[in-house]
């Protein structure tokens, strides 16, 4: 491990993240005094820290070890079509927390803060009566009407084309459940390492309409013709499927209630995700 370029990447992402060397200290439990011999190449993290360091620098444990600047210097955007199973909508439950929060749940465990949010008038009137322009969650969202026979190579291939800067995408086009320890990780890493269009599916190869769009210069052969999209699988210990249907929700919303009434847990808490992941 070479402790100068592990502080190299430690600093440029701790401001990115918009956090001085004192708060990311408070929010691992050490001092400034540690962040600052990290940053100045005079130690490396305990290993004990690296899982905290990573979700508070909204990164995975391989950026920081392997000092990528490339990938570390990445810009990434948000785009979220709603668009629904029959019976579905943005304001449906899974569980006690609406769908679109589970939805703009992803976003924000990527460490993504501009949302374009494309949708039929009903579920974006009720997306904005929820968030507004997402200043209470760190985060910008802009809204797009789309009638209700809307293609998603037609709307996304506009949205990115007026989009211009050299920047990648995080595609949400559909509606899944996915439920895992290691969202954010996966997230980061196929935000960071992937060079080609990429779609999320689970142990069944089934796609969970989650997919990673490249920069500009890489991405246009796979938008106009949905060619050259290649899968990145999740582990069978992850609980994912895509929602086909209102039996789905409904297993959907059993699993929610078992995590968080046995373990405790709080799932898709947008508040409690922001704060964690420093946009709050």
């Amino acid at each position: 491990m070479d402790a100068a370029k592990v502080g190299k990447t430690i600093s440029f992402l701790r401001k990115e993240a918009g956090l001085t060397q004192n708060e990311l200290a408070k929010r691992l439990n050490i001092t400034d005094k540690a962040v600052s011999r990290w940053e100045r190449g005079c130690g490396t993290p305990d290993i004990s820290l690296l899982t905290k360091l990573s979700s508070a620098l909204n990164t995975d444990i391989k950026t920081i070890l392997s000092s990528d600047s490339i990938s570390i210097g990445s810009k990434c955007k948000g785009l979220l079509i709603l668009k629904y199973p029959e019976g579905i909508t943005a304001s449906s439950f899974f569980y006690t927390q609406r769908i679109i929060y589970f939805q703009i749940s992803y976003f924000i465990l990527a460490g993504i803060r501009d949302i374009c949010m494309f949708g039929k008038k009903e579920d974006i009137d009720f997306s904005k009566s929820q968030f507004g322009k997402g200043d209470s969650f760190g985060i910008n969202i802009v809204y797009e009407f789309i009638d209700d026979n809307s293609d998603f190579t037609l709307y996304s291939s506009k949205y990115f084309a007026e989009n211009n800067e050299d920047v990648s995408f995080l595609v949400i086009n559909g509606l899944a459940f996915w439920y895992s320890k290691d969202t954010v990780n996966t997230l980061t890493r196929l935000i960071h390492d992937s060079d080609c269009c990429t779609e999320i599916v689970n142990s069944n190869r089934q796609p969970l309409s989650i997919r990673f769009y490249p920069p500009k210069n890489l991405r246009n052969s796979c938008i106009d013709e949905e060619k050259n999209i290649i899968s990145y699988p999740l582990t069978s210990g992850e609980i994912a499927f895509p929602i086909q249907n209102t039996k789905d929700l409904f297993d959907a919303g059993n699993i929610i209630r078992i995590i968080e009434e046995q373990q405790g847990e709080k799932i898709a808490d947008l508040q409690e995700i922001a704060q964690n992941r420093g946009f709050v």
